[in-house]
């Protein structure tokens, strides 16, 4: 989604997955709550990728959550 906002705004999305850096460059105006998210994201799409990751369930749905709220408040973004 962050990427999208990218994209509307005429920005070339970099080849990156940095969240919260991809944010910043957005000009997106996050609270610290999200930026924390973002970042928590990001790095669990890098350890998610190495043998021996293991979640919790109450920390995936609260993640899942999390998620929810800020995808839409990102999707309120775009003017689509």
């Amino acid at each position: 989604m962050v990427k999208a906002i990218l994209t509307e705004h005429d920005i070339e999305p970099p080849k990156i997955h940095d969240l919260a850096e991809l944010a910043t460059l957005a000009g997106l105006e996050l609270s610290s709550g999200q930026t924390l998210l973002l970042t928590q994201l990001s790095d669990q799409a890098v350890r998610s990728r190495y043998p021996g990751a293991q979640y919790g369930e109450a920390e995936v749905r609260a993640l899942l959550e999390q998620t929810r709220t800020l995808f839409e408040w990102l999707r309120a973004k775009l003017s689509y």
